[in-house]
């Protein structure tokens, strides 16, 4: 079976409190690690990043980014909203297919 991968670690951290308003979410997935060379990388997102959405379906656990992951969108451009360092910020990325 085929599935789609960013290429990151994470997991789940509570929006800051001056963020909540604007980005109408109280949970988000924090990026532990970027895999060199990979889709997310390749992007420009970050440790530290917290993951608000992709496509504008909201990201509360690691689970919801996990079930995204569907071998359709592999090669295909998605948007990745976050949050860095109190700034919201869209990056586009393709994610590839899982390595075997």
């Amino acid at each position: 079976m085929r599935r789609a991968y960013l290429g990151i670690a994470g997991g789940p951290r509570p929006v800051p409190p001056q963020a909540r308003a604007a980005t109408g979410s109280t949970t988000c997935v924090e990026v532990v690690e970027v895999v060199d060379g990979g889709p997310a990388g390749r992007a420009g997102i970050r440790p530290e990043d917290l993951i608000l959405s992709v496509n504008e379906t909201r990201i509360e656990r690691v689970e919801d980014l996990q079930r995204l992951m569907i071998a359709d969108l592999i090669g295909t451009r998605v948007t990745v909203r976050l949050l860095r360092a109190g700034r919201l910020m869209e990056l586009e990325l393709e994610p590839a297919e899982l390595p075997a």
